[in-house]
């Protein structure tokens, strides 16, 4: 899914591609924001996966993951910091 230099390009990129929902991490679920549902492991996918290094401290990382459901379907992107200062 080509090759982004920051996060925000990635997730235009992915909107673009019809990634379109906002997810949260649950304990054992990715609840999608927008339907207000929670979305059990085995009934989503990892489509791709971005990472990106701060800018000022390599240290700090954030990932993106394009996340797809047929059972639901859906697509939509979800994104962790790897540091707590994200």
């Amino acid at each position: 899914m080509g090759n982004m230099e920051t996060l925000s390009q990635a997730m235009s990129f992915l909107q673009g591609k019809g990634y379109v929902e906002d997810f949260n991490l649950k304990p054992d679920s990715l609840h999608c924001v927008t339907r207000q549902i929670d979305i059990e492991p085995d009934a989503f996918q990892v489509d791709a996966v971005y990472r990106f290094e701060g800018m000022y401290d390599p240290g700090d990382e954030e990932i993106l993951f394009a996340i797809s459901s047929t059972k639901y379907k859906l697509k939509g992107a979800f994104s962790k910091c790897i540091w707590t200062i994200c």
